[in-house]
């Protein structure tokens, strides 16, 4: 395998983790940011950085890292004409709880019930709720800015998310997703009794989670609702019945997880990567 990507050249756009330019033997590939990036169109079969033409034939793919416009409009300009790998489009809509939130019900996957305030009240809305209420950003937090409240003392807020607390022992799971197969996965548990946030930004404690056939079955449905995500960092919560809910998903989840489960997840993404440039390869020169 180490052979196969020697023989790659990879354009990577974005803001990319130095372990993931690692496990792709940095030599090999060319990174630059996308602000840097002149975008000419139509399509001329180039890019410009620095003023400095890059010519896309001479790359085996495109990799996109971010969620900005500008990685937007390079997926929907070169996806027609060469191999991109990464979905601006999906990591939108992971970054964004609501927006993922309604992706996965829309697709027959259970997730934490929530409201998203946007003002008027959210009393009838939260009728059949027990007391305690989760209080999020609607966008990624790293933990911070999440509350625990009394629903009887609730002061709700625009832009925010109210969730029903789910009694799970203060503790969780992060599945790392690739290509539709969760890789490795842990258990995240808050560090203290007073504190029910699990994440490990905020001390909670890791350890190693198995894999298990129906973590895979599950993981296998969350990639389908965002195919060509590079990674996917799934946060599940289990009640004491067992029920399983996905709580938010992330496109950049936090590296901590390659020692607590001892598994090098990039190392996954790499083999990921080749796959798709093959795939895409052997279609080309079928049609």
């Amino acid at each position: 395998m180490n052979t196969a990507i020697k023989l790659m050249k990879l354009l990577i756009i974005g803001n990319a983790r130095q372990e993931f330019l690692n496990i792709l033997k940095e030599d090999d590939i060319t990174k630059i940011n996308s602000p840097e990036l002149a975008i000419p169109f139509p399509y001329t079969g180039k890019l410009y950085h620095n003023n400095k033409p890059i010519i896309l034939s001479e790359y085996d793919a495109v990799i996109l890292l971010n969620a900005g416009n500008i990685s937007k409009y390079l997926y929907d300009l070169l996806s027609p004409q060469v191999c991109v790998i990464g979905d601006p489009y999906a990591y939108s809509t992971m970054e964004d709880k609501v927006a993922t939130s309604i992706l996965l019900e829309n697709n027959g996957i259970k997730t934490v019930d929530s409201v998203y305030y946007a003002g008027g009240g959210i009393e009838n809305a939260i009728l059949d709720w027990e007391d305690l209420i989760v209080e999020k950003p609607v966008r990624d937090s790293l933990g911070h800015g999440i509350k625990l409240l009394s629903k009887n003392k609730l002061e709700s807020f625009p832009k925010k998310i109210y969730q029903k607390y789910i009694e799970c022992n203060h503790s969780d799971e992060r599945w790392i997703i690739v290509g539709g197969k969760c890789v490795c996965a842990e258990l995240r548990q808050s560090s203290s009794p007073d504190e029910f946030r699990s994440s490990l930004s905020l001390g909670g404690i890791g350890s190693k989670l198995e894999v298990t056939e129906e973590m895979q079955e599950l993981s296998s449905k969350i990639y389908a609702c965002l195919p060509n995500s590079v990674l996917i960092g799934a946060d599940i919560f289990r009640d004491s019945s067992g029920n399983v809910y996905v709580g938010e998903l992330n496109s950049r989840p936090g590296f901590k997880v390659i020692e607590i489960a001892d598994h090098n997840f990039y190392t996954d993404i790499r083999n990921y990567i080749i796959n798709k440039i093959n795939k895409y390869n052997e279609f080309k020169n079928i049609h």
